[in-house]
């Protein structure tokens, strides 16, 4: 059943519960709000309870403005379950309902809704047509219903809390129906950007709704702004990173980075890339300070190396060899190129290698007269 903070939609939505990962196609705009429930209304009959109506609310890009509606229960589904407890975790949320709270230190908190997210994750297609070509679809951003980043500035009682409510408010018909009404106890004041005014706007809202934000961390963003500039790399637990740009998302700084274990470019939130190890190179140092990879010219030994003698060289370790990670640059019998990391590698034949592929993650095999360039990585 339903509760507060929930994330829902009206039944006409495509998306569903735990699955939100669909392209939209045709016209994004009759794609209705995800909405987070705030208040409900229960219905009493012989002492047990049903929720008949939720109260929920979604931020309308076209109005600039926080709106809420009633729904019958079976209007809607669920898209996700709130998992944040409110009475008893001791979180950012659970904490402004305690009496004996320091509100001050909610003041100019940065908070946004939890449809974020889903609404910044929306994609649609389009095809684009020319006469003298075949039709190509194009992916872009549906950002509709997305909600501002918003500022605390207050915090409130309901209006409608009166001494001993902890957010309950018991009504009784003329027939004689019971019903109770839920909702927050404390109402947080919130500040915003309003494009449409071109000011800022304010608005009272449960804090159900809400997600937390952590604050970034300036030194990091910093750190990482020197590495791009001087093209520097930096080890994040077992991978090898090389940085390449930093993005605001919206409430979010990311850094785009290839990940030298996946061979792929990645984009992560900054605040998930706090411990890391800056760091030279990715390419292992043999005892003579010599960067091992093959072909290779060894200056200390005045030998050439090629790749299918150095794979054999490295294969004498088998045990080496095959906890060993390396750095291929490959092309298939179809001449299409690629890059692959691979591990718990053994030749078969003299002419393959066999590996489990970080790319793909999976076992693949690799012609050796394919592989073009190899490389002993320091991970």
């Amino acid at each position: 059943m339903f509760q507060l903070g929930d994330i829902v939609a009206v039944k006409t939505h495509v998306f569903i519960e735990d699955f939100s990962n669909i392209i939209l196609k045709a016209e994004a705009n009759f794609i209705p709000p995800l909405m987070i429930i705030f208040e409900k209304l229960e219905k009493i009959n012989n002492n047990l309870s049903e929720i008949v109506q939720v109260k929920c609310l979604y931020y309308s890009h076209k109005k600039n403005k926080i709106i809420s509606n009633w729904f019958t229960v079976q209007e809607l589904k669920l898209i996700e379950k709130n998992n944040i407890d409110y009475l008893t975790e001791n979180n950012f949320f659970s904490n402004v309902f305690k009496d004996d709270q320091n509100y001050n230190t909610y003041l100019n908190k940065n908070i946004i809704f939890k449809t974020v997210d889903f609404e910044l994750g929306k994609r649609k297609a389009s095809l684009n047509h020319v006469s003298t070509s075949e039709p190509k679809q194009s992916i872009t951003a549906s950002l509709n219903f997305l909600p501002p980043l918003m500022m605390i500035v207050g915090v409130e009682s309901d209006r409608r809390i009166k001494k001993d409510n902890v957010g309950i408010e018991k009504q009784i018909t003329k027939t004689g129906n019971i019903y109770l009404r839920t909702f927050s106890k404390k109402i947080f004041k919130c500040k915003w950007y309003n494009p449409e005014t071109n000011s800022f706007s304010e608005d009272f809202v449960s804090p159900y709704v809400f997600k937390d934000i952590l604050p970034y961390d300036e030194t990091i963003i910093k750190q990482i702004s020197v590495l791009i500039f001087g093209k520097k790399y930096f080890k994040l637990s077992d991978r090898i990173i090389y940085p390449k740009q930093i993005y605001f998302n919206h409430y979010k700084h990311e850094l785009e980075y290839y990940d030298f274990l996946e061979s792929k470019n990645i984009v992560k939130n900054i605040n998930d890339l706090s411990k890391f190890k800056v760091i030279d190179g990715f390419i292992k140092v043999d005892a003579n300070d010599e960067l091992i990879y093959a072909p290779i010219f060894s200056y200390h030994n005045a030998v050439f190396i090629n790749v299918s003698e150095f794979i054999e060289e490295q294969s004498f370790d088998k045990i080496s060899f095959g906890k060993s990670k390396y750095r291929i640059h490959y092309r298939d019998k179809q001449e299409n190129f690629t890059i692959r990391t691979i591990e718990n590698c053994e030749v078969f034949s003299n002419e393959y290698l066999i590996a489990n592929c970080k790319l793909r993650n999976a076992k693949r095999v690799f012609r050796i007269e394919g592989i073009q360039k190899i490389e002993l990585l320091d991970f």
